[in-house]
């Protein structure tokens, strides 16, 4: 697979797309965005197979990555990316999808993103939701573990209770809203 790589800035007031031109970058966010999408790129092409998954997943994983990065994720928002992820779902998602997400390691945005949109989701399995909450609480970022205790608290999986029963976060409103969500899904 070929990624070509943005190098040269677009910016327009309305916000679409012009053609490449020879002058650089010079939006600190599109530059941020460039380099999360080649780091993306990086880890997918790995020739070493450092991420899982099929070369059909791993394209749809770098172009919903693409987008996640590209325009954040917002709460209570419809991301843009959403009707891919969903179509992904309903096709049968790739299994290695919390591999590839948590081999994003310090983009941590990036994760946290991926999290949102799965916990809007419909129809991911029990084990897929299991595993992604475990990954996501054992993060060191807060981000991350904000997004997978949001992600169940979307989800609405009693089953899920008991792992974030035995979750312990030190960071007080994270431990709170992880009780909230544990009661609330006791009903």
């Amino acid at each position: 697979m070929v990624l070509n790589t943005p190098t040269r800035d677009y910016e327009r007031t309305d916000q679409s797309l012009e053609q490449w031109d020879d002058s650089p970058v010079t939006s600190p966010f599109l530059q941020s965005a460039f380099d999360g999408i080649l780091q993306v790129a990086v880890l997918v092409e790995s020739d070493d197979g450092w991420v899982s998954g099929s070369e059909e997943g791993r394209r749809r994983f770098l172009a919903i990555s693409q987008a996640l990065i590209l325009e954040p994720v917002e709460s209570c928002m419809r991301h843009p990316a959403q009707d891919s992820v969903d179509a992904w779902v309903a096709q049968g998602i790739d299994p290695e999808l919390p591999s590839m997400i948590f081999e994003a390691g310090e983009r941590h945005d990036l994760i946290a993103s991926w999290l949102h949109v799965l916990g809007h989701a419909d129809g991911l399995g029990p084990a897929m939701k299991r595993t992604l909450l475990r990954k996501g609480l054992a993060s060191p970022s807060v981000l991350v573990r904000d997004a997978a205790i949001g992600a169940v608290e979307q989800w609405g999986d009693t089953e899920l209770v008991e792992v974030l029963r035995t979750h312990r976060d030190s960071v007080p409103w994270l431990a709170k809203y992880t009780r909230d969500v544990i009661r609330d899904l006791q009903g």
